[in-house]
């Protein structure tokens, strides 16, 4: 009968063992007690009534011995998890044994052997149950040999005639019949249950007596005559066993089984249970330990005889025992087996005495004969590799040779092959020794070897994510000295030099070049160091073929390759390897070192100093040669040193950033690592004195640096930020406080020690000093290791400052060149904007006049938004701009500022000369990366040299000119000074004018960059070509210094070249003009590429139009006659750009004040066709919302007006019934024409019809389907106004709608809130707010940006009350607070009074109120 077992505290075992039978667990111990010795009972006086029947029923016998086995495993397995609820008199073992005894014999004599098989299963089984309860509770030893009696009978068969006359204990006259009646069972039944005999004999506990039965057990399982089951059991139990007998009966049982595993199935398990043998082998006496999952050896229940795991284990492994246990499977040639035994031996490495038995026993192996012992070796060699790494690379070798020798190609290919996977193995540290070995292996053999080392080399290159030419780079110093050594070996000394080439050509092919000449471009700067310094006859005839390579003479190839020759001897030669390197050098190549040293100077110090960190001793006393060349120079100490490099010091930085923006792949990674550790050097070796004055260009450096995704140079580059901060004057630290907080910022949460480090040393260790540049730190990161940090900051804001006084401190930041240190200010705006909200309400309300704080605020947001393309930048400032609402122009006291500067006299002045090298300081603040800082370097440099300011000492005219300058200014310009950056500068590519045409990506900024180059390269040679044409590298980087530039680039091009050149500049500005003003349908994404174009145009108009009338004033004032001419060409170049072709462009551009002056412009010259051009001067004042101009041209017009200007009229006084009247009427005569259609929408949907506007949609979809992505767009606004969700999402759904319409992206918005989406509403949000950004980053390249922009504030200002309302509602699903709602009334006041502007707002706010919970 089955027994239901329910216990309330169990191991993890028991719960498995349970849960595989159903059973419920719910039960206390007493219970439980009760329950299963009341079951045991029942099952005692069930059998009893068996054996008492006059006919045996041997099924309910069967049923009852299965219940007491599984009532015995349940206690056996409660005792192992620790409970103790039974003893042997309550569980009445005694009697088991008796009735066991009983049951065997009476299956003996039902003659059937099937039933005799399931009994002494069943009894064998429980009895291995009952062993383990006795190393709870101690058995009498009656019982005990009971058990042993029981578990012999398998063995004991009626051919064994050690027990033929011998009685087995406890059994009397019964013997002899049960032995004969075993005699039934077939050979599988009679192995199987000396299985289970042989599993319940591990159960027992150690002791004396059971020690010497289990080896008398496992002495007959491993008989010759033992079936494969039986073995499968021994070997699986074979831990066990060893861990528990005597140690001086390991070595005979190893013996036996050594001699009885043969075949491949028994081998298998043999070599997998080496791992926990040879544990067992090695562990103390064992203790009680029930965790039998140590090494996965399926113990029978839960034995008291655990092995013991690796942190467990304290005696280590005598190395004989172990080798006679390696030796078992030292023979065997199939490939998994020798797979799962180097696993094994790698394990056990750990445990034993001296490691190198493992690696002794494993290296017959690599010199095994049989290719699958060989493959199999080689994919496992990571095993062997922690033991003993020089014997197998010896081994490895000696394979080689072997297979050499006996032409065996196996062999060969094992042998590098298994050396490519060592050096895979060990990644990017330690491949050095395993690279040269490959080569020898190449050089050695065959071209088939060479093909191997190749695709081990491209290997090696593919671990380290590096191609293999990077792999050539890093290690060619190493291959080099290998390559020259090879070359001129004593052994090849008579070798024919075509032999000693064929080394180069073979090491070529190993790293996939095609010819030496491609293999010595990469390596030549280490080759031929190496052949000057061995200085012997058969290095030079080397370094002649070399020469002869590259088609120069011996002596240019030595001068070229000078640096590194000497280099290569200050790192690793002596004082007399100098010596002899310029004797050699001199009768080799014909020329003095020194001088060329001195020649070289510069060149040589750069690399010398880029090796000071790992040479730095060496280094110093290579830079003190150089400098002893001119004798005038004394250098002894390092502070000499810095003296000497002071001069040098920028080229030095120079040629590190060069080193910098190569950095790729693991090569570049460690230049890159070695360049910023020298810097570091080189910083401490300077002192503050001079790191101050290059701190812009260091900062720009370290900057790049952390852009690096590597770990490792980051950490590096975090350091080089900590030097730099302790080398740099504190006080002129101060002004870059904000960008290096920027800078640092983000790397605080993953380098946290170090980052905060850095801030607890300016704005701790320094506060005093730098306290006044606090307020350029907007934002530090919320973290516990800046707490002390943030303390201090907030104490020094403590101090009570005026609203006005900390808006000026976060405009500063706002105009700072850098767009992060930008990004970080606009937080702290908008931060500022909601903390003083009230304050900032009463300077809009509180007055009349909108007080100036306001106007400072919107006018610095409006200039500054200037080039920022960044997304998130630009959502930023429409925050700001939508948080301060759309305050009407009108109150507004901008002030009105010319956007050009107006050249006076001289060609270039120095006014201009003084704006543009503040522009370009800027763009070199403002540089992304360290090679726009170079460009930007070398253009100042030019510019201050043709601007004669170099001489800043004397009271000439540069003199005055420097001290006009900024002195933030001054402070980028100081180092450029004396700097001596070279460039070349390339003609332009041959464009087919007008370049704006031919541009295939039609993008402003590179239509705006090629044509001001063009334009620079037309100007005849002086001045302003001196000044613009180092420009032109600035040009490739940043756009803002082209944008300022090109009006005066413009201006000197009318001036001073011939007629041809000014027709094509024409084309090119009705290149423009034309494609503005006559474009019928700019698609959106082009618009604002197309007005930058057309802005850029205008500005260059005005900035002539100025330069025309200001050079008039002066000649009227008697200036110099010969400027008529200038003034005329300029003139007559304005004069023929048409004004109603500028007029057309601005309005299309929606500059609707300009194109209102360029129409008046326009019919002024032109009375005659006034009447033509009324319709246009019509829509140019509805744009402006000016009814009385529209009044006007109703007034002056002559003929009668057509529908068309009687639909503009209508619609600018507001009288959209009669407009849509007249729409209608226009469509019954012209159906076909989708404009009209939109007309009349659009007014039905300003009359409130907003219903019968999607009637309109709907018939229309149905007769023209190809206007659906047209029209759906007011569908989507009809919805979402009538508050139709259902329908809103369906039409938004439907995909034919623009993602860029302005209603539409609304109804994404109010479907997110109504949904309760909070990720699709912000995510919508910030990108609908940035599109808004860029027609306002058009308008602000003129005056009256904020008027001509306003449309867009006012959409700003409506985003900002959806945000502030929506979030709330979203997020605590609560309606917003009632002082929100009243604000919007003080806002909604300060907008322009006019029907078009308030009507959006007052729509959208009535649809918010409708997305409340009911």
């Amino acid at each position: 009968m089955l027994v239901t077992v329910v216990v309330k505290k169990e191991g993890p075992d028991f719960k498995r063992y349970l849960k595989e039978r159903k059973c419920v667990l719910e039960i206390n111990d007493s219970t439980l007690r009760t329950l299963l010795l009341h079951k045991s009972v029942f099952c005692h006086e069930s059998i009893m009534k068996i054996f008492q029947s006059e006919c045996v029923q041997l099924d309910m016998l069967l049923m009852n011995l299965e219940g007491i086995r599984y009532i015995i495993e349940v206690l056996a397995r409660l005792f192992a998890t620790g409970h103790t609820i039974v003893s042997e008199k309550l569980l009445q073992a005694g009697r088991l044994c008796t009735l066991w005894e009983s049951a065997i014999y009476h299956a003996c004599k039902s003659n059937e052997h099937g039933y005799l098989y399931n009994v002494l299963s069943l009894i064998l089984k429980s009895i291995g149950s009952l062993l383990i309860i006795s190393g709870f509770c101690k058995f009498s030893s009656v019982v005990l040999n009971q058990c042993w009696s029981l578990l012999e009978l398998p063995w004991k068969t009626v051919s064994d005639k050690s027990a033929a006359g011998r009685n087995i204990s406890g059994m009397g006259r019964q013997d002899k019949d049960i032995i004969k009646s075993l005699g039934v069972l077939n050979e599988t039944e009679l192995e199987s249950v000396k299985a289970c005999s042989l599993v319940a004999c591990v159960a027992m506990p150690p002791s004396s007596q059971a020690n010497a039965r289990r080896i008398c057990f496992f002495k007959n399982a491993l008989a010759k005559r033992s079936d494969k089951s039986v073995m499968q059991e021994v070997l699986t139990y074979l831990p066990c066993i060893l861990a528990t007998v005597p140690r001086c009966h390991v070595g005979a049982l190893v013996g036996i089984v050594k001699d009885r595993v043969k075949n491949q199935e028994l081998q298998m398990l043999f070599v997998k249970q080496l791992v926990p043998t040879i544990l067992a082998i090695s562990s103390k006496p064992p203790q009680r330990v029930y965790n039998t999952k140590q090494w996965n050896v399926p113990l029978p229940y839960t034995s008291v005889v655990a092995l013991p795991s690796c942190r467990d284990c304290t005696v280590r492994v005598d190395n004989v025992i172990v080798s006679d246990a390696l030796n078992v499977s030292i023979d065997f040639d199939q490939e998994q087996v020798v797979k799962v035994m180097l696993q094994s031996f790698s394990a056990m490495a750990v445990f034993l005495d001296d490691a190198s038995t493992i690696c002794y026993k494993c290296l017959p192996l690599l010199l095994h004969q049989n290719p699958i012992v060989l493959n199999a070796v080689r994919k496992n060699i990571k095993l062997l590799i922690p033991c003993e790494q020089d014997r197998v690379v010896t081994n490895l070798f000696e394979a080689f040779r072997t297979g050499t020798k006996e032409r065996n190609q196996s062999i060969q290919d094992f042998a590098v092959s298994a050396m490519g996977e060592i050096a895979i193995l060990k990644q990017s540290e330690g491949v050095n020794d395993y690279v040269i070995s490959l080569l020898r292996f190449a050089l050695r053999s065959s071209h088939h070897v060479g093909a191997i080392v190749h695709v081990q080399m491209q290997r090696i290159a593919n671990a380290q994510k590096v191609s293999i030419s990077k792999l050539l780079s890093h290690y060619k110093e190493l291959i080099c000295n290998f390559v020259v050594l090879e070359m001129l070996n004593e052994r090849r000394k008579f070798a024919s030099d075509d032999h000693k080439y064929m080394i180069l050509q073979q090491v070529s092919s190993v790293f996939g070049k095609n010819n030496v000449k491609e293999f010595l471009e990469v390596v030549k700067d280490a080759l031929i160091p190496a052949l000057v310094c061995h200085g012997t006859r058969q290095s030079s005839g080397v370094l002649q073929f070399v020469a002869q390579k590259y088609g120069m003479t011996m002596r240019t190839l030595l001068v070229d390759n000078f640096k590194f020759i000497f280099l290569h001897l200050v790192k690793n030669g002596q004082q007399e390897d100098l010596q002899n390197v310029s004797e050699y050098l001199k009768s080799a190549g014909g020329f003095d070192m020194t001088a060329v040293l001195h020649s070289e100077a510069l060149n040589v110090l750069n690399l010398l100093l880029l090796h000071l960190s790992t040479h730095r001793k060496r280094v110093l006393a290579g830079v003190k040669i150089v400098a002893g060349i001119k004798r005038s120079v004394t250098v002894e100490t390092e502070e000499d040193i810095a003296n000497y490099l002071h001069p040098r010091l920028h080229g030095v930085i120079a040629y590190f950033n060069f080193v910098l923006l190569r950095v790729d792949g693991s090569d570049g990674i460690l230049k890159g690592k070695l360049a910023i550790n020298s810097l570091v050097e080189v910083m401490k070796l300077m002192g503050r004195k001079y790191i101050t004055l290059v701190k812009m260009k260091v900062i720009g450096m370290l900057r790049h640096c952390l852009s690096f995704k590597d770990d490792a140079v980051v950490e590096c580059t975090l350091s080089a930020w900590k030097c730099f901060m302790e080398s740099v004057e504190t006080e002129s630290l101060g002004p870059l406080l904000g960008q290096i907080v920027v800078a640092l910022c983000p790397f605080v949460e993953k380098y946290t020690e170090q980052v905060s480090a850095m801030f607890e040393f300016f704005i701790i260790e320094n506060r005093d000093a730098l306290l006044p540049y606090f307020n350029d730190i907007y934002l530090v990161p919320e973290h516990p290791a800046l707490k002390n940090v943030s303390d201090v900051l907030c104490a020094s804001n403590r101090v009570k400052k005026s609203l006005q006084e900390r808006v000026r401190h976060i405009l500063k930041g706002v105009r700072h060149e850098r767009s992060d240190v930008r990004r970080d200010a606009l937080k702290a705006l908008y931060k500022l904007q909601i903390e003083c909200r009230n304050e900032l309400e009463q300077c809009m309300v509180g007055s009349e006049t909108i007080d100036p704080v306001i106007t400072k605020i919107i006018t610095t947001l409006l200039s500054s938004l200037r080039g920022a393309v960044d997304t998130e930048l630009r959502g930023l400032y429409g925050k700001c701009l939508g948080e301060l609402g759309a305050i009407d122009p009108g109150k507004l006291e901008i002030p009105s500022l010319s956007t050009v500067r107006v050249v006076m006299f001289a060609e270039i002045d120095q006014g201009f000369a003084r704006d543009l090298l503040q522009e370009l300081a800027r763009a070199y603040s403002a540089s992304s990366n360290t090679r726009t800082q170079d460009c930007c370097a070398f253009a100042i440099q030019e510019v201050l040299r043709a601007c004669e300011s170099n001489n800043i000492d004397s009271l000439s005219d540069g003199t005055k000119f420097w001290s006009s300058l900024p002195a933030d200014c001054q402070e980028v310009l100081q180092p450029h000074l004396d700097s001596n950056y070279t460039a070349s500068i390339q003609e332009p590519v041959k464009y087919t004018t007008p370049i704006f045409k031919t541009i295939k990506l039609k993008n402003f900024s590179e239509w705006i960059k090629k044509w001001c180059i063009w334009l620079i390269h037309k100007l005849k040679q002086g001045l302003p070509k001196q000044i613009f044409l180092p420009c032109t590298l600035v040009f490739q980087h940043s756009t803002s210094p082209v944008v300022y530039m090109l009006p005066y680039v413009l201006m000197c091009v009318l001036r001073c070249v011939n007629h041809g050149i000014i027709k094509q500049v024409q084309k090119e500005v009705m290149a423009v003009l034309d494609n503005m003003a006559h474009t019928k349908e700019i698609l959106p994404e082009d618009m604002y590429s197309n007005s930058m174009c057309a802005q850029t145009i205008f500005r260059a108009i005005d900035f002539l139009t100025a330069w025309v009338v200001e050079k008039s004033k002066a000649k009227r004032k008697g200036g110099p006659h010969k400027e008529n001419e200038d003034i005329q060409q300029v003139k007559d170049f304005i004069n023929e750009i048409p004004k109603d072709i500028l007029g057309l462009a601005a309005f299309k551009c929606q500059a609707y004040t300009r194109a209102l002056m360029y129409i008046e412009m326009f019919l002024s010259a032109n009375q005659s066709v006034l009447e033509e051009h009324l319709g246009f001067l019509q829509k140019v004042y509805v744009a402006l919302d000016e009814p009385d101009g529209v009044a006007g041209v109703v007034a002056v017009r002559n003929s009668e007006p057509t529908m068309q200007e009687e639909i503009i009229e209508f619609e600018s006084t507001g009288n959209y019934r009669g407009a849509a009247a007249l729409y209608e009427q226009i469509i019954q005569e012209n159906p076909d024409s989708i404009s009209y259609h939109e007309g009349l929408m659009r007014c039905l949907m300003r009359q409130g019809n907003v219903t019968f506007a999607v009637m309109h949609v709907d018939g229309l979809r149905e007769r023209k389907p190809q206007w659906v992505h047209r029209l759906n767009a007011f569908r989507v606004e009809a919805a979402w106004k009538l508050g139709q969700w259902g329908d809103l999402e369906q039409y938004l759904k439907a995909g034919s709608v623009s993602s860029k319409n302005w209603d539409v992206n609304v109804g994404y918005l109010l479907l997110a809130a109504k949904q309760k989406n909070l990720s699709g509403f912000m995510q919508r949000l910030s990108k609908v707010r940035a599109e808004q950004m860029g027609p306002l980053s058009t308008a602000s390249y003129e005056q009256g940006s904020y008027q001509r922009g306003y449309e867009y504030i006012v959409r700003l200002h409506m985003l900002q009350e959806l945000e502030e309302y929506v979030i709330p509602l979203i997020s605590s699903r609560k309606k917003p607070s009632r002082h929100s709602i009243e604000r919007w009334r003080a806002r909604l006041s300060l907008t322009q009074e006019s029907f078009r502007i308030r009507e959006p707002i007052l729509s959208l706010r009535r649809v918010m109120l409708g997305l409340e919970p009911k």
